[in-house]
């Protein structure tokens, strides 16, 4: 009887996880494909507030598979820093937000370059290319995906 229980309960997680996957797949395919957008406000209600006061909401976390969507009131911004061996992948869902990258000489930090990326756009950082992500005139909302060991 234990025996049965247990194999039930291997059954029942097994199927809870292949669910949770496929409602990750299903909303990211929502979301870059039909650019539909109408899950938003449930996806801030179920993220998490960083210290610098974006909200970050995970979709998808899978060994050196990790998504989210991030949300950017204005004043907020990611501070200068870097995703260490992982590559990242950004699309602007709505509004827009600054990205500036940096390089580093003789210890100092130096502005390179600063977009403007409205929705639609694609930014990607390399590994341990250092970037900042700030909200602009009106919160900017994007989707991120990172491949590649973070930390």
């Amino acid at each position: 009887m234990n025996q049965t229980l247990t194999q039930r309960n291997k059954v029942a997680i097994a199927f809870a996880g292949l669910s949770n996957l496929l409602s990750s797949l299903i909303t990211i395919f929502r979301l870059l494909v039909l650019n539909d957008y109408h899950q938003l406000e449930g996806l801030r209600k179920r993220g998490k507030s960083h210290e610098f006061g974006y909200i970050y909401t995970p979709l998808l976390e899978i060994g050196f598979l990790e998504v989210y969507v991030m949300f950017w009131p204005v004043g907020t911004r990611s501070l200068a820093h870097y995703h260490q061996r992982a590559w990242a992948f950004v699309r602007v869902l709505f509004n827009s937000v600054c990205e500036s990258k940096f390089g580093v000489s003789r210890g100092e930090i130096l502005l390179l370059e600063s977009t403007i990326a409205q929705a639609g756009c694609w930014l990607v950082t390399a590994p341990f290319e250092v970037h900042e992500i700030e909200a602009t005139q009106e919160e900017g909302i994007t989707f991120h995906c990172y491949l590649g060991k973070r930390n």
